[in-house]
């Protein structure tokens, strides 16, 4: 090889040691070296373990030490830019679970009719020891603004606190499963003759449907008991 393709290898080592240069540019050096003594005497000394004292040879050390600090700033922007990525993702984790009223999550204005169904699937043994695995369910239909039923709900309502679930994030088209004993469908209409609807287990899970998916809310399980009571007091039940 002549003088000038030695340059040019040689500008290129620091890059091949590095593993940062592309695969034909490795391929290349690495096809130099293989017949230039020289160019190998260089990639040897750029390989010298930093234990080489200073004095026996001061150039090799302080191109040892140039490209060491090098590494140390590629380290350093590396272990920064992750950081600040698990900060910004840890940020977003605590605004979207952040506690917030439930009836602001519903909507906005004055419910002007809703209705309700409870279920509860509880297994009941008999007296003749058997499983009674049957559904139990009440049904609450067309309340409306100042019926007892309706106050009963909207101050439950209105005092729930929910958090958003990160689950929410995840793709799952509009199908979800709980594992729980009681389920609790509601519908309301607004004043402007919007609706809403959402479902909530008795383990506290509130879904609300939405344009993307499923909106996944974790509220207290005594939210559910106090709709549930609510439902089954003023509503009817199957087996009447």
């Amino acid at each position: 090889m002549n003088k000038a393709s030695c340059e040019v290898i040689r500008g290129l080592l620091p890059l091949y040691e590095d593993g940062a240069a592309n695969q034909e540019t490795q391929d290349m050096v690495r096809e130099h070296l293989k017949d230039c003594p020289a160019c190998r005497e260089e990639l040897r000394k750029m390989r010298t373990p930093l234990s080489v004292p200073p004095e026996q040879d001061r150039e090799l050390w302080e191109r040892y030490a140039e490209k060491q600090d090098k590494l140390r700033q590629k380290r350093r922007k590396r272990i920064a830019a992750a950081a600040a990525v698990v900060a910004v993702i840890a940020l977003f984790c605590l605004w979207y679970t952040r506690p917030q009223k439930l009836f602001e999550v519903l909507g906005v204005g004055e419910p002007a009719n809703l209705a309700g169904s409870v279920s509860d699937m509880t297994p009941v043994i008999d007296e003749n020891g058997y499983v009674n695995s049957s559904i139990a369910s009440w049904t609450l239909n067309g309340v409306e603004a100042g019926d007892p039923a309706m106050e009963e709900i909207l101050s439950a309502l209105e005092n729930a606190t929910c958090q958003a679930s990160l689950r929410s994030l995840i793709p799952r088209g509009s199908t979800y499963t709980s594992e729980s004993s009681g389920f609790l469908l509601m519908g309301i209409v607004w004043e402007d003759g919007s609706y809403r609807s959402f479902d909530l287990a008795s383990n506290g899970e509130l879904i609300i449907g939405s344009d993307i998916g499923l909106d996944i809310y974790k509220c207290s399980p005594a939210l559910f008991d106090a709709l549930a009571a609510a439902i089954q007091t003023y509503g009817i039940s199957s087996k009447e």
